[in-house]
């Protein structure tokens, strides 16, 4: 088709466009009400700037606030440039890359960005490959890797031990006395003294069992 030329900038009914790119969304939210005012008033005083990057069948990679903020400006169509994007990796570069120049990006949102990145670059990927393929400053994705191995290294010591038989034994008798005790504690004197010589007779039978330990 004539107007699906690649790097062309041509102008295509809003209505066209398909705004849904899960991917989009989920990484960079869309602006707030007020931003998307002051961007409406903006467009419709100076007319649109940039113009919206899309793929061959009309999917916005890059300026969904945009191209919301032209149509509530009350224009009909809006210039856009077919992305040479062959493949969904070429897609994903791009939308992260015209995102993260154009937008300043939280250090929380951009752990999730690196991420995202190295899921298709591979874990062995530099942070040159990283920086290049998202477009952050390289220092920015160098300091993201950084944050990212002591998070891991975190978890890691965090892991739950794995209790043995003989501890998980040992605990289950230290909470049987801390029981006992609090059950003491409301007894009478006369009680208490009984409770004393059956623990007495315990802590003998205890002796017992140790002394045969040793022997063996």
């Amino acid at each position: 088709m004539k107007d699906t030329v690649v790097g062309q900038i041509v102008a295509v009914p809003i209505t066209k466009l398909k705004l849904q790119n899960k991917l989009n969304l989920l990484l960079f939210k869309a602006e707030s009400d007020e931003q998307r005012r002051r961007l409406t008033e903006s467009i419709r005083q100076y007319g649109q700037d940039n113009p919206i990057k899309i793929s061959k069948d009309y999917r916005v990679l890059c300026g969904h606030n945009r191209v919301v903020s032209a149509y509530n400006a009350g224009m009909t169509t809006i210039n856009c440039v077919f992305a040479d994007c062959p493949t969904k990796e070429e897609e994903i570069k791009l939308m992260v890359r015209d995102n993260c120049v154009r937008r300043h990006i939280p250090r929380s949102k951009r752990k999730e960005i690196v991420l995202m990145c190295r899921k298709f670059l591979g874990k062995d990927a530099s942070a040159q490959q990283l920086a290049d393929m998202c477009g952050l400053p390289l220092s920015s994705v160098a300091q993201t890797l950084a944050d990212i191995r002591v998070e891991d290294k975190v978890k890691n010591n965090k892991r739950p031990h794995t209790r043995t038989e003989e501890e998980r034994l040992l605990n289950k008798i230290r909470t049987s006395h801390h029981n006992n005790l609090d059950t003491l504690k409301r007894c009478t004197k006369a009680t208490a003294t009984k409770i004393r010589k059956h623990a007495e007779a315990y802590l003998v039978s205890i002796k017992t069992i140790e002394k045969r330990s040793n022997n063996n």
